[in-house]
């Protein structure tokens, strides 16, 4: 402050800009707490939304589930290859026995 005033006047006037700058401090919480009630406000209003798109999600997922459950049977049952044509394993195994059993003439063997 300025050295040339008398102690008591400078006094009050450290006492005047601490008051002044205790306003501007005082506005300034007040200030903030609007911006805070506002930003809880807002972070609730998320929050909802947030729910409320989860809930559509999963109330529309269920019937797209069963969709794709019933798509992946089709192509399940269309990348199957078809039924073998070769015997069953109990057929060729007879089938080799029968070979060994009765081998071929030397004619068919040459």
């Amino acid at each position: 402050m300025d050295s040339h005033l008398p102690p008591s006047q400078e006094f009050q006037q450290m006492l005047i800009s601490i008051m002044k700058a205790q306003k501007v401090i005082t506005s300034s919480i007040g200030t903030l707490k609007e911006d805070v009630d506002s930003l809880k406000l807002s972070a609730d209003s998320l929050k909802h939304t947030k729910n409320e798109v989860y809930k559509e999600m999963k109330n529309k997922k269920t019937p797209q589930k069963k969709l794709m459950t019933h798509k992946n049977k089709l192509q399940r049952a269309q990348s199957e290859p078809p039924p073998s044509k070769t015997p069953p394993k109990k057929l060729s195994k007879i089938y080799s026995f029968q070979k060994n059993k009765f081998p071929a003439s030397p004619i068919h063997q040459q």
